[in-house]
């Protein structure tokens, strides 16, 4: 007599499981996956902007200066040397494969491995927003992984610096939002900020937070020098860094760069940029042709809001509490020097310098949708993946030749 019930609750138990959000998750996931894998398969092919290799083998010499003579992006020429204006911290991670190595030849191999690390991390951080549900995350993860910016630097090893910048982001904003320890909060900053200097100005963001938290003044002092001291390292490490190599402690080496003659018009910063910047990293549209693929993505990007139309929902948000306006704040004082600077990235699928503050605009974005992401938002993000994936297809081609 048990029977049927048993049956019944089996046949329950199997319905639960194909519900249409279960579907929704894997089909999701899927996605994801898929991107994983194409990304995958790029991050091996790309052999010819090792430049954070050349940069590691030079460390293992125990120079500063790139050996030999190079032929890679973005060199400085310093009295008969030859330099990159990036900090060091990429070169430096990979000086022990080099030494167990010796054939170690594309810092691509280790993209898969952050990649999948920087989803966890996204996917942790947005769980911290209470409104969200588990799909929900999900497709925001699959908009900034695979409709973002970020579909160009996770792809090609000449984008090492900025993966490694994200991954340390990523953990720092985890850290906040979790546990919130001021001293790991600000060495990961720290680690962060010797991949991509300019991300030393989240701590701004962070002071700010810590010190218009309830508390005693004595304990804000306390947690604002814990985060700051590792900060405060770093711009040490590169005074100390740029002085040894260009006699300066406030000269990166930007300004003997191969193209700096024509390129800096105006110096390394000017406003005279911004027009261009704002144009290259907003509405810069991929180029329309008669013939097939009919679509083209420009070799310098399109802008952000081509990639990544979802964004245009952070217009319905409401942002009066003071969690909001200190993010805002960020993002514009990380935006501000990007859209001052000389160039607008160069070679890129998309604005690839966004992703300073891309996950600042993301959790507003998650914070926006008290109810949940509506399934109008959803299209877009699937509708933008699909194209994107094929503008980014054209892009590859194109580069390959």
């Amino acid at each position: 007599m048990k029977k049927p019930k048993t049956l019944f609750k089996t046949r329950l138990l199997i319905t639960s499981i194909f519900t249409l959000q279960n579907l929704e998750s894997v089909m999701v996931g899927s996605l994801l996956l898929l991107g994983w894998i194409y990304l995958l398969r790029l991050n091996f092919i790309d052999l010819t902007n090792q430049l954070f290799i050349a940069l590691a083998q030079a460390f293992k010499a125990g120079q500063l200066n790139l050996l030999g003579n190079p032929n890679f992006i973005d060199l400085v020429y310093y009295h008969g040397k030859i330099f990159t204006a990036h900090p060091p911290l990429p070169g430096l991670i990979l000086v022990p494969l080099v030494y167990l190595f010796k054939n170690f030849s594309n810092q691509g191999y280790l993209f898969p491995f952050l990649n999948f690390l920087n989803f966890y991390l996204f996917y942790r951080l947005l769980k911290t927003v209470k409104t969200l549900k588990t799909n929900d995350v999900l497709w925001l993860c699959l908009a900034f992984f695979l409709a973002s910016p970020y579909l160009f630097v996770g792809s090609f090893p000449i984008a090492w610096n900025s993966l490694l910048a994200i991954t340390f982001l990523l953990s720092a904003l985890l850290e906040f939002c979790t546990r919130k320890r001021s001293l790991v909060l600000g060495s990961l900053l720290a680690l962060a900020s010797l991949c991509r200097f300019n991300l030393f100005l989240v701590g701004i963001y962070l002071v700010a937070d810590f010190w218009f938290e309830e508390g005693e003044l004595k304990a804000k002092f306390k947690k604002i020098w814990r985060l700051s001291l590792p900060l405060v390292v770093v711009i040490i490490t590169m005074f100390v860094y740029d002085w040894a190599r260009f006699g300066d402690p406030l000269q990166t080496g930007n300004i003997y760069l191969s193209f700096a003659s024509y390129a800096m018009p105006h110096g390394l910063f000017g406003l005279e940029y911004t027009p261009a910047n704002l144009f290259s990293s907003l509405i810069k549209p991929p180029t329309f042709q008669l013939s097939s693929p009919f679509v083209i993505p420009p070799e310098s990007g399109i802008g952000i809001l081509f990639v990544s139309p979802y964004l245009l929902y952070l217009i319905k948000g409401r942002y009066s509490d003071r969690e909001s306006k200190f993010l805002w704040g960020i993002i514009g004082v990380l935006a501000l020097p990007i859209l001052l600077w000389f160039s607008s990235g160069g070679s890129q699928f998309s604005f690839r310098f966004a992703l300073d503050f891309l996950p600042f605009i993301f959790i507003l974005l998650a914070r926006s949708f008290k109810k949940g992401l509506p399934l109008a938002f959803k299209g877009i993000i699937l509708v933008s993946v699909f194209c994107d994936w094929f503008l980014f297809y054209q892009y590859v081609l194109n580069l390959s030749g």
